[in-house]
Parts: C-alpha cells; structure tokens; sequence
C-alpha cells in the first residue's frame, strides 16, 4: 500500500473518532454538535406610534416597507437554541435586534437560506421618522419608506432601496452591491460601496456623493446641486445628469463617461481609463487621463476647456465654431489638427504626452 493512501486513511480514521468523540461529549445531541435547524415563526405588533426604527440583523434577508397598517408590526424567524432576539418599544423608539448565541456549538453547517426565513417590518403609511437599519450578512430591501434620516449598512450583502423620500440618505455595503431607484433627499445623499457594483436611477438631492472601492457606477436620471463619483477600481457611467454647480468624477483604474448631462463645472481625472462625453453641457471643465484617450462627442463649452493625456489621443466634436475659442495645444509625441489662437472669448487647452489631437467643430 502507498504511503500516500496509509496516511488518508490515518486521517479519516481520526476525523471519524473525532466526530464520535463530540457526540458523546454532549450526549448524542446534534443540535448542540452540529447546530439548530428548526426556526420559529414570530410576530411583534406596536402598541403605539413611532417616529424612530432601529433594525440589527445578522444573516437574514431583512425586507422594510409600508402598507395598509395602524401600527408597525414585525415577522421574523427565530432558532430558540442559538439566537436571541430583542424587541423593544419605548418614547416613540422600536428596536429589533438579533443576537447569535452558539455556546456549545462545535459545528454548525447550518446553510441559511435568508430568503426562505425572512425578516419582515411593515410601517404605517404615516410613517416620517428616522430609520437605522444594519445587517451582518444577509440582503437588505427598504422599499416606499418616507423618513428624516435614513441609514442603511450592511457589512455582507446586498442592499436595494426604492422610493425613499428623506431628508437625509446614507446607504453602505461592505461587500455587496448596492441599488438605489426614484430616491428624493432634500438634503445630501451618500452611497459607499467597498466590495460591489453601484447602480443609482431617477435621484433626486442636494449634494449626491457614491464611492466604490472594488466595483463599477451606473448613475443616471440625476438632478442635484453637486455630483462626486469616485471609483478605485471600476468604471464610473453617469447619463441624464442635471447639476446646477460641480460634477467630479475619478477613477483609478477604469473607464469615465457622462453622456445626456448639465453642470456649471466637470472635473474628471483617471489613471488608467479612458474618458468620453456625449452631448455634454458645461460652463467649465478639466479632464486628466493618465494612460486613456478622451473622446468628446458634441461637447458644449461655455467658457473653458482643459484636457491633458500622457498616453492617449483626444478626440471628437466640439459645438460651436473654432474662431470662438483661443486654442492653445501642445503634443510631445503626436500630431494635431488644430492651430493655436488667440482670438475667442472661449478656451480651449489640449496638451499630450504621447497621443495625437483631432478636433472639429461642429454646430
């Protein structure tokens, strides 16, 4: 017999008195060695009104919205054995909160299918408090929900909010996506996402800030005082954007676009991306590409234009015609269509590295 297969079957043999070994350590019992599967379905209904939500999960899909109800009521699933969960209700405060409890628990294989033991929490249609809600591992859904402060945090999972009306909205994932639709903030809305995709539609805000370490931006249908999106690893898409002052848009590693858009001033910077603006308005605007080119498509620049590549090209259409801007381009290792000039009101600065600049203008 090989050696390799004598010392397989060693190990088998003590994984197995191992396993023996536990079970007659706590009696035979499997829910203590192996981890509790019977969940209890339990129910909290309000006894008053509230005007505050605190909400702890830990591996459950947790799901919060509004619906035909007098008070707020609460279902969730529990495992009396390993869980511990605490509802509270007191000076207009509701509070839900899980705990694991696994003393004794050698082994738990306990695979929980979040979606099949839901936490669920229905809000009064008059509700407009503020709402604090957090989960470990386990999707995340606020749904129609009109608040003060709305927080939501999940530390692994995803999240998805639709129709929250607040005035202030702060929604985080440390590993997961975030989605994010028909949100109106009269005041400052920030999106943070560590490990995940962001994707944001018909928003509404003062200040709109989303930041994604380690996952691409799809941010459309925007109207907001000021727009920043910031990506360390990922592409950064925005369209229908309308911003009365500042866009700012980064990427380290990843692609830049903004199509169908309005803004006093765009600035954007890429390391490694290319940038690219379609049917884009502005007053002002500084991009910076590292190594990618710029693409422009009908840009419209009211006073000022500044581009500048190392490695990539600039290119496109630009609105208007080339005697309204002083030109000024410098190229070290490419060529260039346009002539530098000094005779419009409007500014229109290329320089290059290592690209070529070819720019027309067009009405």
């Amino acid at each position: 017999m090989k050696k390799s297969t004598i010392i397989a079957l060693i190990a088998c043999g003590a994984g197995l008195l191992l396993l023996i070994a536990g079970r007659l350590i706590f009696k035979g019992d499997n829910d203590m060695f192996f981890g509790n599967r019977d969940r209890t379905e339990k129910s909290y209904v309000c006894t008053g009104d509230i005007d505050r939500l605190v909400v702890n999960e830990t591996c459950y899909k947790t799901t919060i919205t509004v619906k035909d109800v007098e008070k707020a009521e609460i279902r969730y699933f529990l495992d009396e054995k390993t869980e511990t969960v605490t509802v509270g209700e007191k000076n207009g405060e509701l509070t839900f909160k899980r705990d694991d409890n696994k003393k004794g628990v050698y082994f738990d294989i306990d695979f929980i299918n979040s979606a099949e033991y839901p936490t669920e929490i229905v809000l009064p249609g008059d509700f407009n408090g503020e709402l604090i809600v957090k989960g470990i591992s386990g999707r995340l859904e606020v749904r129609e929900i009109t608040g003060t402060k709305v927080v939501i945090e999940s530390s692994s999972g995803a999240v998805k909010a639709d129709g929250i009306k607040a005035e202030e909205l702060v929604v985080t994932a440390v590993s997961g996506a975030i989605r994010l639709n028909d949100a109106e903030v009269s005041g400052n809305l920030s999106v943070e996402a560590s490990s995940g995709r962001v994707e944001m539609k018909n928003v509404s805000c003062c200040d709109l800030s989303s930041t994604t370490v380690s996952g691409a931006q799809e941010i459309g249908k925007v109207e907001a005082k000021n727009v920043s999106a910031t990506a360390s690893s990922g592409a950064v898409k925005c369209y229908d954007m309308t911003v009365d002052k500042d866009i700012y848009l980064k990427t380290v590693s990843g692609r830049i676009s903004l199509e169908d858009s309005s803004a006093e001033a765009l600035k954007s910077e890429s390391g490694s991306g290319a940038h690219m603006y379609a049917d884009v308005k502005v007053e002002r605007i500084k991009a910076k590409a590292v190594s990618g080119g710029i693409g422009l498509d009908r840009l419209d620049i009211g006073s000022e234009g500044v581009f500048n590549t190392s490695s990539g090209s600039v290119k496109g259409t630009v609105k208007g015609n080339e005697s309204d801007f002083s030109v000024i381009t410098k190229t070290s290792s490419g060529s260039s269509n346009l002539n530098n000039t000094r005779t419009g009101e409007k500014t229109l600065d290329i320089t290059t590295t290592s690209g070529s600049i070819k720019v027309t203008f067009v009405k």
